[in-house]
């Protein structure tokens, strides 16, 4: 089956198959084996310029998850209608596909709890240090430092202990 085809005609089949092993339809196709490497090269630059989203800043994870989450519940509608005759492995995949999803937010959202809670105990600790007298905000810096270092000397170890402290 190639991409966004169904294996039945109408809506009483399966669902739609989305392999990754589908051959690519388009309009030209090329002999990359007969390509030298600058000719490869030259090829991926094009291809690259044309694609968005492949680096991690372009990328916002949360919203991708939540669109995968709709994707997903509308094929588990799909699949669960009462006259379709999808086999229950298929939809299995889909209730197992939603239930990843929505551990991979849950865990999105627990690490940006995290990261907003350091924020707000670190904007804490500079307004409290900074009503100390200077003698003791440059022991207090002096003592985070040499903390730090140790810190980061037991990351290079083992560094989930130190997640787990915090």
């Amino acid at each position: 089956m190639s991409k966004g085809t169904t294996s039945d005609t109408g809506m009483g089949g399966y669902l739609d198959d989305f392999s990754l092993q589908a051959p690519v339809e388009g309009p030209e196709t090329f002999d990359i084996e007969g390509m030298s490497q600058g000719e490869l090269l030259a090829l991926h630059g094009k291809i690259e310029g044309k694609l968005t989203g492949l680096t991690l800043e372009e990328v916002n994870l949360t919203r991708e998850s939540l669109l995968q989450l709709q994707k997903a519940k509308i094929l588990q509608a799909e699949a669960t209608k009462k006259g379709t005759n999808v086999p229950m492995n298929q939809q299995a995949q889909v209730q197992n596909s939603i239930a990843s999803i929505l551990l991979t937010l849950a865990k999105v959202q627990m690490e940006l709890y995290t990261s907003e809670r350091h924020k707000r105990i670190q904007s804490a600790v500079v307004r409290v240090v900074k009503t100390l007298p200077k003698p003791q905000q440059d022991q207090f810096f002096t003592l985070l430092e040499q903390e730090l270092k140790e810190a980061e000397k037991s990351m290079e170890r083992d560094p989930e202990p130190l997640a787990e402290a915090v």
